[in-house]
């Protein structure tokens, strides 16, 4: 469980600064072994909520994913590619990335202890696990939440920054864990005090990388329509991790070390890229009201072929999924 980060009246100034040190975050390099490892924690430009879902896909992820599609709103999740074994979880995940949401992962050190492992170890455990998830949906992902377990982890930040991957925090804690889905409400609260607070000291919009856990015992599926209309209310935009750091190129080509960075048809800057949310009603339906995109996807996007050419954990989930389809 991670420990908890929200603070209702967080500074917007030291929000701007954390943006800023993310700017051209699509050109930038690996750090080197002696800088400390970066990591991004809010958009870039004001009015803007990257809404963001760890440890999935879960049995709440079609019921978040439902909801999305009735705002027309994408969002981002870092998957936990140990699920991705199971035929229900690797197909939730390809349906997550055809109706547009992007891809990041949430990675977990083996026995939440790196000081067991070496160096090399470690980042080919991580590079396994971004294997796996493009073996599922043909990129790699970019950006990566470390599971939270007390402490920061700085060994294995460093790996991440070392094998050219870009560390993803929040400065909108959803507190999602302390709420179930009878009390969903209470996450809601947390974003009305987020937004009011801002406006009530800063009489500006903030930038925002909120955090929920799409797993069965929080609230963040049930409250998911509250809370774009919430954003909605308070007149923030819905993006997603790349148009939340204008990132062209938000994936990686593969799982090998620094691997070069790519985009595909959903990514910020071109046609399919869609922000933006409508507000949508108790049932979940669209009410036509609310915010706009910039252009629409279709759900019903070709499945992306699965490459049994991969190594390690990508060609055993790919080759997995394949067995379940025949």
């Amino acid at each position: 469980m991670r420990v908890p980060f929200y603070i209702a009246t967080y500074s917007f100034v030291a929000s701007q600064l954390s943006a800023i040190a993310a700017q051209d975050v699509s050109a930038q390099g690996a750090p080197s072994n002696n800088d400390p490892p970066s990591s991004i924690a809010s958009c870039l430009t004001q009015g803007q909520v990257a809404l963001t879902y760890s440890e999935g896909p879960s049995d709440v992820t079609s019921q978040i994913l439902n909801t999305l599609k009735a705002a027309n709103a994408r969002a981002s999740f870092f998957v936990n590619a140990t699920w991705l074994y199971t035929q229900q979880y690797a197909q939730m995940l390809q349906r997550t990335y055809n109706e547009g949401h992007y891809i990041g992962m949430s990675y977990r050190v083996p026995n939440d202890d790196s000081s067991l492992y070496t160096n090399d170890q470690l980042a080919a455990d991580l590079n396994a696990n971004t294997d796996a998830i493009q073996g599922l949906i043909g990129v790699a992902p970019k950006y990566i939440r470390l599971h939270a377990n007390g402490a920061p982890d700085a060994k294995m930040q460093g790996i991440v920054a070392s094998q050219g991957y870009q560390l993803v925090t929040y400065n909108l804690d959803s507190q999602d864990y302390s709420f179930d889905a009878s009390s969903a409400s209470g996450i809601v609260n947390v974003y009305k005090t987020t937004f009011q607070n801002q406006s009530d000291i800063f009489n500006v919009k903030g930038a925002y990388i909120s955090i929920q856990y799409d797993i069965p015992s929080t609230g963040s599926a049930a409250a998911l329509g509250s809370i774009i209309n919430t954003i909605n209310q308070y007149g923030y935009t819905m993006v997603r991790m790349d148009g939340c750091v204008n990132d062209k190129s938000p994936y990686r080509q593969n799982a090998t070390a620094n691997s070069p960075s790519v985009s595909d048809k959903f990514s910020f800057g071109t046609s399919g890229y869609v922000q933006g949310q409508s507000s949508v009603s108790s049932s979940g339906s669209n009410s036509g009201s609310g915010g706009s995109s910039s252009s629409s996807s279709k759900s019903g996007a070709t499945t992306v072929q699965i490459s049994l050419a991969t190594l390690g954990m990508g060609a055993i989930a790919a080759l997995a999924f394949s067995l379940f389809q025949g």
